[in-house]
Protein backbone atom coordinates (compact mmCIF):
# COMPACT_ATOMS: atom_id res chain seq x y z
CA UNK A 1 0.00 0.00 0.00
CA UNK A 2 1.10 3.25 -0.62
CA UNK A 3 3.12 2.69 -3.58
CA UNK A 4 4.16 5.43 -6.43
CA UNK A 5 3.86 5.05 -10.24
CA UNK A 6 8.04 5.07 -10.25
CA UNK A 7 8.53 2.29 -7.80
CA UNK A 8 5.43 0.10 -9.39
CA UNK A 9 7.33 0.56 -12.43
CA UNK A 10 10.93 0.52 -11.61
CA UNK A 11 10.81 -1.72 -8.64
CA UNK A 12 12.48 1.64 -6.30
CA UNK A 13 12.27 5.10 -4.93
CA UNK A 14 14.06 7.62 -7.41
CA UNK A 15 17.25 9.12 -6.54
CA UNK A 16 18.64 12.00 -7.76
CA UNK A 17 22.82 11.42 -9.51
CA UNK A 18 24.29 12.69 -6.44
CA UNK A 19 23.22 10.46 -3.93
CA UNK A 20 24.52 7.68 -6.07
CA UNK A 21 27.91 8.97 -5.60
CA UNK A 22 27.92 11.24 -2.44
CA UNK A 23 26.47 8.91 0.51
CA UNK A 24 23.74 11.14 1.74
CA UNK A 25 22.50 11.76 5.46
CA UNK A 26 19.85 8.79 5.38
CA UNK A 27 22.56 6.70 4.48
CA UNK A 28 24.94 7.84 6.64
CA UNK A 29 22.50 7.99 9.85
CA UNK A 30 22.16 3.97 8.55
CA UNK A 31 25.52 3.19 9.19
CA UNK A 32 27.99 4.65 11.10
CA UNK A 33 30.49 5.04 8.25
CA UNK A 34 33.13 2.98 9.20
CA UNK A 35 34.06 1.07 5.79
CA UNK A 36 33.24 -2.50 7.36
CA UNK A 37 29.95 -1.20 8.36
CA UNK A 38 29.58 0.62 5.23
CA UNK A 39 30.09 -2.61 3.08
CA UNK A 40 27.60 -4.80 5.14
CA UNK A 41 25.29 -2.27 4.99
CA UNK A 42 25.43 -1.68 1.32
CA UNK A 43 24.80 -5.93 1.05
CA UNK A 44 22.20 -5.82 3.25
CA UNK A 45 20.57 -2.93 1.31
CA UNK A 46 21.40 -5.38 -2.22
CA UNK A 47 19.91 -8.22 -0.72
CA UNK A 48 16.52 -6.02 0.34
CA UNK A 49 16.66 -4.37 -2.52
CA UNK A 50 16.32 -7.82 -4.68
CA UNK A 51 13.69 -8.79 -2.16
CA UNK A 52 11.86 -5.59 -3.23
CA UNK A 53 12.26 -6.37 -7.31
CA UNK A 54 10.83 -10.01 -6.62
CA UNK A 55 7.94 -8.70 -4.57
CA UNK A 56 7.18 -6.27 -7.46
CA UNK A 57 4.90 -8.06 -9.95
CA UNK A 58 2.79 -9.11 -6.56
CA UNK A 59 2.38 -5.03 -5.98
CA UNK A 60 1.65 -4.12 -9.62
CA UNK A 61 -0.94 -6.95 -9.87
CA UNK A 62 -2.42 -5.43 -6.20
CA UNK A 63 -2.56 -2.12 -7.78
CA UNK A 64 -3.99 -3.05 -10.66
CA UNK A 65 -6.71 -5.12 -8.40
CA UNK A 66 -7.24 -1.92 -7.04
CA UNK A 67 -7.90 0.32 -9.49
CA UNK A 68 -9.84 -1.98 -10.75
CA UNK A 69 -12.27 -2.70 -8.07
CA UNK A 70 -12.27 1.22 -7.16
CA UNK A 71 -13.61 1.55 -11.07
CA UNK A 72 -16.41 -1.23 -10.36
CA UNK A 73 -17.57 1.12 -7.34
CA UNK A 74 -17.74 4.30 -9.20
CA UNK A 75 -19.62 2.47 -11.72
CA UNK A 76 -21.92 1.09 -9.40
CA UNK A 77 -22.38 4.50 -7.13
CA UNK A 78 -23.19 6.12 -10.64
CA UNK A 79 -25.50 3.78 -12.24
CA UNK A 80 -27.43 3.57 -8.70
CA UNK A 81 -28.18 7.08 -8.93
CA UNK A 82 -28.30 7.77 -12.59
CA UNK A 83 -32.23 7.99 -13.68
CA UNK A 84 -33.52 7.59 -17.03
CA UNK A 85 -35.86 9.89 -19.17
CA UNK A 86 -36.95 8.80 -22.41
CA UNK A 87 -37.89 11.66 -24.60
CA UNK A 88 -41.39 11.85 -24.50
CA UNK A 89 -43.07 12.96 -27.84
CA UNK A 90 -43.17 17.37 -28.03
CA UNK A 91 -39.89 17.00 -25.87
CA UNK A 92 -37.92 20.33 -27.24
CA UNK A 93 -34.37 18.94 -27.88
CA UNK A 94 -30.94 20.20 -29.00
CA UNK A 95 -29.21 18.60 -31.65
CA UNK A 96 -25.52 18.06 -32.17
CA UNK A 97 -23.94 19.06 -35.76
CA UNK A 98 -21.54 17.08 -37.37
CA UNK A 99 -18.91 19.32 -39.43
CA UNK A 100 -18.07 17.90 -42.35
CA UNK A 101 -14.88 20.23 -43.20
CA UNK A 102 -12.43 21.93 -40.52
CA UNK A 103 -13.79 25.25 -39.70
CA UNK A 104 -10.90 28.04 -38.12
CA UNK A 105 -13.68 30.14 -36.58
CA UNK A 106 -14.33 27.40 -34.09
CA UNK A 107 -12.45 25.96 -31.12
CA UNK A 108 -12.30 22.18 -30.93
CA UNK A 109 -13.82 22.83 -27.27
CA UNK A 110 -16.81 24.98 -28.35
CA UNK A 111 -19.96 22.58 -28.46
CA UNK A 112 -21.60 22.89 -32.04
CA UNK A 113 -25.41 23.02 -31.50
CA UNK A 114 -27.47 23.94 -33.75
CA UNK A 115 -31.35 24.89 -33.65
CA UNK A 116 -33.72 23.56 -31.25
CA UNK A 117 -36.18 20.80 -32.46
CA UNK A 118 -39.50 18.57 -31.37
CA UNK A 119 -39.26 15.35 -30.47
CA UNK A 120 -42.05 13.72 -32.71
CA UNK A 121 -41.28 9.70 -31.85
CA UNK A 122 -38.64 7.38 -31.43
CA UNK A 123 -34.84 8.19 -30.61
CA UNK A 124 -34.20 8.49 -34.15
CA UNK A 125 -32.60 11.70 -35.91
CA UNK A 126 -35.39 11.36 -38.57
CA UNK A 127 -38.12 11.76 -35.81
CA UNK A 128 -37.02 15.64 -34.96
CA UNK A 129 -39.53 18.29 -36.30
CA UNK A 130 -37.81 22.07 -36.46
CA UNK A 131 -39.10 24.87 -34.51
CA UNK A 132 -40.01 27.95 -36.88
CA UNK A 133 -39.70 31.39 -34.99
Amino acid sequence: MGQTPFSLIFGGEALIPVELDVYSPRVENASTFDPPALLDWQKQNESARRFKLDLLEEDRELAAFRQTEHKRRIEKYYNKHVHRRPFQQGDLVLKLKKQRWPRHDIRKTQLQLGRPFRHLQGTRPQHLQTIKA
